[in-house]
C-alpha cells in the first residue's frame, strides 16, 4: 500500500477492530486480518481518532497531542507520518485519496 505526502487518513474500511487495554500499553485484534497488534498510547489515540473519522495529518496530531496533553516537541510531524505509514503497511489505515 502506498504512502500519501501529508493528506487525509482514515481506517481501512475492511478493518474490524476489537480493543482491549492494559496499564502496559493496548492490544488491537483486527477481525478481518486475524492479525493483533500491540500499540503504545499514541498508536491506540492515533487509531482511535482516526475511527471517528477521516482526518488530515495536521488535524490528527493535534487531536493526539490534545488528547494525551503532548507538547509539540513529543509528536513531531515527521514521527507521526512514520507511524501512519506503518498502520498503512499494516493494513490498519490507509490515506484518503482527494
Amino acid at each position: 500500500m502506498a504512502t500519501s505526502a501529508r493528506g487525509c487518513w482514515r481506517i481501512n474500511p475492511t478493518c474490524i477492530l476489537h480493543w482491549r487495554h492494559w496499564d502496559e500499553g493496548y492490544v488491537l485484534f483486527d477481525a478481518a486480518s486475524g492479525l493483533t497488534h500491540a500499540l503504545n498510547v499514541i498508536g491506540a489515540v492515533c487509531l482511535e481518532t482516526l475511527a471517528a473519522g477521516s482526518r488530515d495529518e495536521a488535524e490528527l496530531a493535534a487531536a493526539v497531542r490534545h488528547e494525551l496533553d503532548l507538547g509539540p516537541d513529543e509528536l513531531s510531524a515527521g514521527e507521526l507520518h512514520l507511524l501512519l505509514a506503518r498502520f498503512d503497511e499494516l493494513g490498519l489505515a490507509e490515506p484518503v485519496s482527494a
